[in-house]
């Protein structure tokens, strides 16, 4: 049975790293104080379901609501939209708000007044408008805040506003506010980052075996790191399970292991999916039209803002931080479909896509490399056997009909590079002897 998920309570001893994001609003907030206007007074943090958003902002609203000597007098607003979004009146539980947070609003009794009273504080102060979780809002709701609320404020010159949400949402409707908007991604955590996260609450030992299974989820890799038992999946799977429920909530329940099967591929496009589903999922995916997939694109892996496009590869790639945790999930959950899904995909790069895309041989390869290493690592077999494996796959494809000298080097830059191989240090070592051996060979000729 799936564990609720209960994130920990933003403390400002247990914040960490995100000094990025704090230096980016304090020299906002200088500008604004030294009477320089900005040209994008909005600042729109956007990210996965709890990568830090709203521990940040309150983070901001903390740094900020105490006076200091080298800042200029600030006013800070903290305003959750989750907490007025289920209103009946949207309107009237802003308001009430707004004046349970400032003194200077509590005789205030509409919304005309409150921009006044908010004009008002601008022009003594920063007016630091902090809003977090705008995805709970409606766009109708968002868009009378947006018209009638910040845009007034944004026209003073004198307020600066952090929005966080899970999506870079188009959902700013006035054309003078689109252009004042910076988006500004929540990037996940490294390892290092990882660990000092969990120094703080004293989990610190436990940080090998959590990033193990989250990389990069600054609340997965805490959640896992407060099991007793690490060592144990079901306990493993059982702290996974809700913050994937979470990261595929608005995907339709009969295309999430679809989804889930999806993220074993590291880029994407609708060709690649059509041949890569026919093989996992039977041969009528094979059939399905261009708008199935670009359906499934848009919207079916649960969140546009998760994919983007490299231009190099002329392909999709999944945010890492949410493939992590579904493949965490299913190696757990699902070994087979695992399994299965690695299979197809090698059987994709290995067996066809070189042949039909030789340009790309080298990521291809590559590719190929990383499925194999996925399946060696879930059967529990020993290092020979992988090697045994991938000198199999070499001597089929490393090959001077398929491979110049160049992509050989570029293959060796390639296997060296790459983080989420997870290669033993003696097959690597190996895999790139067999790219020197290549390259000497074909120098002989």
């Amino acid at each position: 049975m799936n564990m609720e998920l209960h994130p920990a309570p933003y403390c400002p001893k247990e914040f960490v790293n995100r000094a990025e994001e704090l230096d980016l609003i304090r020299k906002d907030i200088v500008q604004i104080g030294k009477g320089q206007s900005l040209d994008q007074p909005i600042v729109h943090f956007y990210g996965v379901p709890r990568i830090g958003k709203t521990w940040l902002l309150n983070h901001l609203a903390e740094q900020y609501k105490s006076p200091s000597s080298s800042l200029p007098s600030i006013v800070v607003l903290l305003l959750d939209c989750q907490t007025i979004a289920g209103a009946a009146d949207v309107q009237s539980a802003l308001l009430q708000v707004c004046k349970a947070e400032r003194k200077e609003m509590s005789a205030v009794q509409d919304i005309p007044t409150l921009v006044e009273v908010f004009k008002t504080l601008a022009t003594q102060a920063v007016l630091l408008f902090l809003l977090d979780t705008a995805e709970g809002l409606q766009d109708e709701d968002f868009g009378w805040l947006e018209t009638e609320i910040l845009e007034p404020l944004v026209l003073t010159g004198r307020v600066l506003i952090v929005v966080a949400g899970r999506a870079k949402a188009p959902r700013w409707q006035r054309l003078e506010m689109k252009r004042r908007v910076r988006y500004w991604p929540i990037r996940p955590f490294d390892y290092s980052m990882t660990v000092k996260q969990l120094r703080k609450v004293g989990l610190a030992t436990s940080a090998p075996q959590s990033y193990s299974y989250t990389h990069e989820h600054p609340h997965a890799s805490r959640q896992l790191a407060e099991i007793p038992d690490p060592r144990k999946k079901a306990k493993v799977l059982q702290a996974l399970e809700p913050v994937e429920a979470e990261l595929l909530r608005h995907v339709p329940p009969d295309r999430r292991d679809l989804v889930r099967g999806i993220a074993v591929l590291r880029h994407f496009n609708i060709g690649t999916l059509r041949a890569f589903l026919s093989r996992l999922m039977g041969a009528a995916y094979g059939k399905k039209s261009d708008a199935f997939y670009m359906d499934l694109l848009k919207e079916g892996l649960g969140n546009p803002d998760w994919l983007s496009w490299d231009q190099q590869s002329r392909s999709y790639i999944f945010a890492p931080t949410v493939r992590h945790i579904l493949l965490a999930r299913l190696r757990l959950a699902a070994p087979q479909l695992y399994q299965e899904s690695h299979r197809a995909a090698l059987n994709l790069y290995e067996r066809w896509w070189i042949d039909l895309y030789p340009q790309n041989s080298v990521r291809f390869l590559v590719e190929a490399i990383y499925h194999q290493v996925a399946m060696w690592e879930i059967s529990r077999q020993d290092q020979e056997q992988l090697r045994c494996e991938l000198d199999n796959l070499l001597k089929q494809r490393l090959t001077k009909s398929n491979f110049s000298t160049e992509q050989a080097v570029e293959l060796e830059h390639a296997l060296q590079e790459d983080q989420e191989l997870q290669l033993p240090s003696a097959v690597l070592e190996w895999l790139l002897r067999q790219c020197r051996r290549f390259k000497e060979s074909c120098a002989a000729l």
